[in-house]
């Protein structure tokens, strides 16, 4: 399968583009399609179903419609009111929310497992600290239980994030 760039990326990279200009724009919509073509070129996102074959789809099909769906959720308003770095951050995670499948179902959202696959497709990790910070405590947040128990898995994202900004 060859990706096929979604509504979301083209809104994207127009914002971008838009907010910081055209030589800035493209470098960051780079940034995030450097990782994406990585991942495809090494039929990442497919592996997972080799190691769990009883998963619904988690392919490249998968997150394109996750793309999609946030860009439809969100809207094309209020999407432009956005950061160019919260939507970098949101279309990163969203990448990655799934990623930790290839090590088995269980615990697939752990923050240490997103990371080893993050480290895997960024070149020179280290560079991209706070990027990894974000995206994996995000990543890890779309699904299971808060440490208090709640299904709102977001709800403490926002301090967890600021924490590590200290």
């Amino acid at each position: 399968m060859s990706w096929v760039e979604t509504t979301f990326e083209k809104a994207m990279k127009q914002h971008f583009i838009a907010s910081l200009g055209e030589t800035k724009g493209e470098h960051l919509y780079s940034e995030y399609t450097s990782v994406r073509n990585a991942m495809e070129g090494d039929s990442f996102l497919r592996e997972i179903k080799a190691q769990e074959p009883n998963l619904s789809d988690h392919s490249e099909q998968h997150i394109q419609d996750v793309l999609e769906r946030a860009y439809k959720v969100i809207g094309a308003e209020e999407f432009s009111k956005f950061s160019p770095r919260d939507i970098y951050c949101l279309a990163l995670m969203i990448l990655f929310h799934d990623v930790g499948n290839i090590f088995g179902r269980k615990g697939h959202n752990a923050v240490e497992k997103i990371a080893e696959v993050y480290n895997k497709y960024r070149s020179n990790p280290e560079n991209y600290r706070d990027e990894k910070r974000v995206l994996t405590l995000g990543a890890s947040s779309h699904c299971g239980k808060s440490k208090s128990g709640s299904r709102d898995t977001l709800k403490t994202l926002k301090t967890q994030v600021s924490k590590g900004r200290k």
